[in-house]
C-alpha cells in the first residue's frame, strides 16, 4: 500500500527501491563452466554435466548400464536433449574383464602345451582345458555369499589365481602318468597317483592360504588394498584343490591311457605326426632328468661345496635387497587420467576459461585421448554447488579439473605417461599465467585417489616463511631428473584486504568489529533479500542486494563503503577502520593441527620408485646436491 509522505518533521516517509538502487533482472555472475572434449571428432562443446556417484559396494558393470537406460528414456521423452558419456568407471572394469578372459585363454593354451610337451600325452591337454575353467567358475561362485562384486580388486585376484590352477593340473596329471608307465590300469594309476600327491597339494594350498590370511585382517590402507584381491585368490586355491581331487581324478581315470595305447596311436596319420614332435622332446627330457640325478648325487657327495653354494646365494640375494627400489603399487596404464589446473592467484574466471581453451587445443593434438570431461571454476552455494574435491583443495574460479579417457593401450604408440607429460610440458611453456598443472593416471588401487605419489610436507606457523621454503624445495625438485610434474600445493599472492578497526572510534559510533565486518562483507559480496519479500504459492527468483560493481572494485571504493550506526547515521568505513591490502595464501593447508605446504610430483616406469624419489628430494633439500647445482 502507498503511504503519503508528510511534510511534518519526524513523519515517516516512503522511500522506493528505485530511489536508492538500480533493479536489474539478470543472472548470477558467471564463475563456472563445463566443457566436453570429443577427441575423435576434434570438437569441444560447452555443456551441463550430470554426475552419478555409485555406492561403495556397487558394481560399475551393473550401475553404468542401468544409468544409460535412464538416459535413453530421457532422450525419448525429450527429443531436443543430447547426452554424451564424458567419463565412466566401467571403462577400466571392461578392460579388466577382457584381460580375465584373455588370461584365462592364454593359461589354458599354455597349460595344454606344457602338458603336451612334458607328458607326451594329448589327453592331458583335454583334461586341463576342462578343469581350469571349472576351478575358476567355482571361485566365482564362492564370492556370491560374501556379497563381492566384479571390480578391479576381485578381478586382479582371479587373474592371479589362474597361475595356481595351472600348477594343480600339472601335478595331478603328471602323477597319474607316472603310475601309468608302471603298467597300472588307468583307474588304479589315478587312485595311486592322486593319493600320492594329495598331502602335498593340501599342504601347499593351506600354507599359501595361511600366508595370505593376515592381509584380510590387516586393517588400514593395507586392508583396503588387499581384502578384495586376497579373497578371490583364496577361493581360487580352494576350488583348485577340490577340483583336483574330484573332477581331475575322474577325467584321468576315463581319458588317460597306458603306453601300449600310444604305440597304436603312433600309427595314426594325424596322431603319428604329433608324436614325431613329442617323442624327441620326451627323449630330451629323459636325458635332462638323468643329468639332474647325477648332479644331485654329486652334491650329496660334496656337501661343503653345496653348503658354500647355498650360503653364497643367500648373501648375494640379501645384498641386492638394498639395491631394489620399493613401491606401494606399480604404475598402471589404465587408459584414464585426472588433471588439475590452477592459475596464478587473483586470476579471474574469464582468464581461467581462456587458459582452459588453450589447453584444450593442446589436448586435441594428441589422438590417444578419446574424450575429456572438463570443469572450469566453481559454483557457489547460491547456484548448484557440489562438494567435489580437486586434488587436495576445493574448487576455485582460478582452477579447472579434468577427467581424460584414452584409447586402448594396445592400439597406442605412446603410453599414457608420455601423453600426460607432453601435455603438461607444452601447456606450461605456451600458456601464460599457469601456477600448477598436474595430470595423474588413475591406477587400479586405492592409492589412485591420492593427489600425487610423491608428497613432501614442510611444517611451520608462519605462512610467508612456508611459502619461501616451499618455493626453494620446488626449485630443487625441478632439477631432479627422476621427478616429473613437480609443484606446490599452495602459494602466497591471493589479493586480500584486511580491515583494521580503530577500537576507540568504533566505540564512539556504537559499532563492534563484528558489525563492521558484516556490513562491509554484505556491501561487497551481497546478501539475499528474498526472505523479506515473499508471495504466496509462487516460487520466486532470488533477490540479491549489493553495491554496484564500480563501487566495490578497488580498495579505495571499499574505504567509502557506508556503515549504518545504531542511531541510523551513515558513516564511511574509513572513518572507523583502515583497509590494508595484503597478500594471502591460495589455501591454508593443515596436517593435523600444524600448518604445512606440500611439494608434490610423480615418478615414471623405468625411473626410481616413489620412495627413493621422496628420499632424494628430502636429502637434496636438506643438504644440497652439487650435481644439481
Amino acid at each position: 500500500p502507498m503511504v503519503r509522505a508528510s511534510s511534518e518533521p519526524g513523519a515517516p516517509k516512503v522511500v522506493y527501491i528505485r530511489d536508492v538502487a538500480q533493479v536489474e533482472d539478470g543472472v548470477w555472475e558467471r564463475r563456472s563452466a563445463y566443457r566436453y572434449l570429443d577427441g575423435k571428432a576434434g570438437t569441444v562443446t560447452p555443456s551441463i554435466s550430470v554426475g552419478v556417484i555409485q555406492n561403495p559396494g556397487a558394481s560399475s558393470a551393473q550401475v553404468v548400464p542401468a544409468v544409460m537406460k535412464v538416459v535413453d528414456q530421457m532422450k525419448r521423452e525429450n527429443p531436443g536433449l543430447r547426452f554424451e558419456t564424458a567419463y565412466d568407471n566401467a571403462h577400466f572394469v571392461d578392460i579388466l574383464f577382457e584381460n580375465v578372459w584373455h588370461e584365462l585363454a592364454v593359461a589354458i593354451v599354455l597349460t595344454a602345451l606344457a602338458l603336451l610337451l612334458f607328458l607326451g600325452e594329448w589327453r592331458g591337454t583335454v583334461i586341463a582345458m576342462v578343469t581350469l575353467p571349472t576351478s575358476l567358475a567355482m571361485a566365482v561362485l564362492m564370492m556370491v555369499p560374501f556379497g563381492m562384486t566384479f571390480n578391479s580388486g576381485t578381478l586382479i585376484g582371479l587373474l592371479l589365481s589362474i597361475g595356481r590352477l595351472v600348477d594343480d593340473s600339472i601335478i595331478d596329471i603328471h602323477a597319474v602318468e607316472r603310475h601309468l608307465r608302471m603298467g597300472k590300469t588307468p583307474k588304479q594309476a589315478t587312485i595311486d597317483g592322486i593319493a600320492e600327491v594329495r598331502v602335498a597339494v593340501i599342504a601347499s594350498t593351506l600354507m599359501i592360504v595361511l600366508a595370505l590370511a593376515p592381509l584380510l585382517f590387516a586393517g588400514g590402507i593395507v586392508g583396503l588394498m588387499f581384502v578384495e584381491l586376497v579373497w578371490p585368490l583364496i577361493f581360487g586355491l580352494l576350488a583348485s584343490m577340490l577340483v583336483s581331487f574330484t573332477l581331475t581324478a575322474l577325467l584321468c581315470a576315463n581319458l588317460l591311457r597306458p603306453e601300449s595305447v600310444r604305440d597304436e596311436e603312433r600309427k595314426h596319420p594325424l596322431l603319428g605326426l604329433m608324436y614325431r614332435v613329442l617323442d624327441p622332446f620326451q627323449r630330451g627330457l629323459e636325458r635332462m632328468e638323468g643329468g639332474y640325478g647325477r648332479s644331485i648325487q654329486w652334491l650329496l657327495k660334496h656337501r661343503f661345496a653345496n653348503f658354500t653354494r647355498v650360503a653364497a646365494t643367500l648373501v648375494i640375494g640379501f645384498a641386492f635387497y638394498f639395491f631394489i627400489g620399493s613401491e606401494m603399487m606399480p604404475l598402471a596404464d589404465t587408459g584414464q587420467a585426472s588433471g588439475f589446473l590452477e592459475m596464478q592467484p587473483g586470476t579471474s574466471f574469464e582468464g581461467t576459461e581462456k587458459a582452459v581453451q588453450e589447453l584444450e587445443k593442446i589436448v586435441l593434438r594428441y589422438p590417444e585421448i578419446e574424450k575429456a570431461s572438463i570443469e572450469v571454476g566453481a559454483e557457489s552455494m547460491f547456484e548448484s554447488w557440489s562438494p567435489f574435491f580437486t586434488g587436495y583443495q576445493m574448487p576455485s574460479v582460478s582452477g579447472a579439473a579434468m577427467m581424460l579417457t584414452f584409447s586402448d593401450k594396445d592400439r597406442r604408440k605412446r603410453t599414457i605417461f608420455d601423453v600426460m607429460d607432453g601435455i603438461q610440458k607444452e601447456a606450461l611453456q605456451t600458456i601464460p599465467g599457469i601456477r600448477r598443472l598436474q595430470i595423474k593416471e588413475m591406477g587400479s588401487d586405492v592409492m589412485a585417489t591420492a593427489a600425487a605419489p610423491i608428497h613432501v610436507n614442510l611444517y611451520g606457523p608462519d605462512l610467508n616463511e612456508l611459502d619461501r621454503l616451499g618455493r626453494e624445495v620446488l626449485q630443487v625438485a625441478e632439477k631432479m631428473p627422476e621427478m616429473f610434474q613437480p609443484s606446490r600445493t599452495w602459494t602466497m599472492g591471493a589479493p586480500e584486504s584486511r580491515i583494521v578497526v580503530d577500537p576507540q572510534r568504533a566505540q564512539e559510533v556504537g559499532l563492534s568489529p563484528d558489525q563492521i565486518a558484516q556490513q562491509a562483507y554484505y556491501a561487497t559480496r551481497g546478501g539475499l533479500a528474498s526472505e523479506f519479500y515473499r508471495l504466496p504459492n509462487l516460487r520466486q527468483n532470488t533477490i540479491q542486494v549489493r553495491y554496484d560493481e564500480e563501487d566495490r572494485s578497488t580498495p579505495q571504493s571499499l574505504e567509502e563503503v557506508y556503515l549504518t550506526t545504531p542511531d541510523g547515521r551513515q558513516i564511511p568505513l574509513k572513518s572507523v577502520a583502515e583497509v590494508v591490502p595484503e597478500s594471502a595464501p591460495t589455501v591454508i593447508e593443515h596436517d593435523g593441527l600444524r600448518r604445512v605446504i606440500g611439494v608434490t610430483g610423480y615418478y615414471r616406469i623405468g625411473e626410481l620408485p616413489s620412495m627413493d624419489v621422496v628420499m632424494n628430494l628430502v636429502a637434496n633439500a636438506y643438504g644440497g646436491n652439487p650435481k644439481l647445482g
